[in-house]
């Protein structure tokens, strides 16, 4: 398209995002990026997951991987990637508490994250080895 001047093109590209066209063409060109960048995308998506759900930068997230050494705070288990890392965190004040596997996240989940009853189930564990 040729425009008569720099303004009129300016004032095009502006308005072209806003038609129908616009807005087709935007949508078929994120979707490329997507398809192009799964790092990326996953990388983006993990940021906007931890500033929205525990409002957490990413930069802190790196934190506590390092201070726990790519492991998950009960089990000690080394995690493969860190997007296989759960986290942790106090479901009344929403205060992150660390990094689990999947496993020891769900079993917390599990358990209401009620202390005394992981301790039943911890006597009842050793009660159970014992008779055998």
């Amino acid at each position: 398209m040729a425009y008569k001047n720099e303004e009129d093109k300016i004032k095009y590209q502006k308005k072209y995002p806003k038609t129908e066209k616009g807005k087709i063409a935007s949508r078929k060109a994120a979707n490329r990026w997507r398809e192009n960048n799964p790092e990326k995308v996953k990388k983006y998506r993990k940021i906007t997951e931890l500033r929205k759900k525990y409002n957490l930068s990413y930069e802190d997230w790196l934190k506590l991987w390092e201070k726990q050494n790519g492991r998950c705070a009960i089990c000690g288990r080394f995690f493969d990637k860190p997007s296989n890392a759960c986290t942790d965190h106090n479901h009344k004040t929403g205060k992150v508490r660390g990094l689990l596997c999947p496993n020891c996240n769900s079993a917390l989940g599990f358990l209401n994250d009620d202390v005394d009853l992981m301790l039943k189930a911890a006597v009842y564990l050793r009660f159970i080895e014992g008779m055998a």
